[in-house]
């Protein structure tokens, strides 16, 4: 591959990267999301449930699966923006300051998020901290000696 092509393409793999990245922390709301469509649902299935009592338990589990389709679809939406964010880190190398605290960050709520998020977390935060001096270059040394 010649030398232009090379920059041709990491030209155009930046703009991706960062596309990528953006849209895959903004979708990282979608579990919140998801979450509190379930709590709303479940607040209105148990007030029906007190208002007409255990009459009718079709009534309720049909009200709960319904906020069950709220969960799954953030975590749809949740799992879709990690893998955006995966391939913006290592495919297409995006590296920014704003990234690389967020990829930080959500790794330490996932290595909480015990027993599945522990070890995706654990290797988001190994990732970071193998790939920081790319996220922070070093600026080259000014001369001390001013120009005449």
């Amino acid at each position: 591959m010649l030398e232009s092509e090379k920059k041709t393409t990491k030209a155009v793999a930046r703009p991706k990267g960062k596309i990528l990245a953006i849209t895959g922390a903004i979708f990282q709301i979608g579990p919140v999301i998801g979450l509190m469509g379930t709590v709303i649902g479940m607040v209105r299935a148990f007030g029906m449930l007190a208002n007409d009592g255990i009459s009718d338990p079709r009534a309720l589990s049909g009200a709960i699966s319904e906020v069950l389709v709220m969960t799954f679809a953030g975590l749809v939406v949740g799992i879709i923006g990690i893998v955006l964010c995966i391939i913006a880190a290592t495919a297409c190398r995006y590296r920014a300051q704003w990234f690389f605290w967020y990829l930080v960050i959500y790794g330490i709520l996932l290595v909480f998020s015990y027993p599945y998020g522990t070890p995706l977390g654990l290797l988001l935060l190994v990732y970071c901290l193998a790939k920081e001096k790319e996220f922070f270059p070093r600026c080259p040394a000014t001369p001390l000696i001013p120009n005449p």
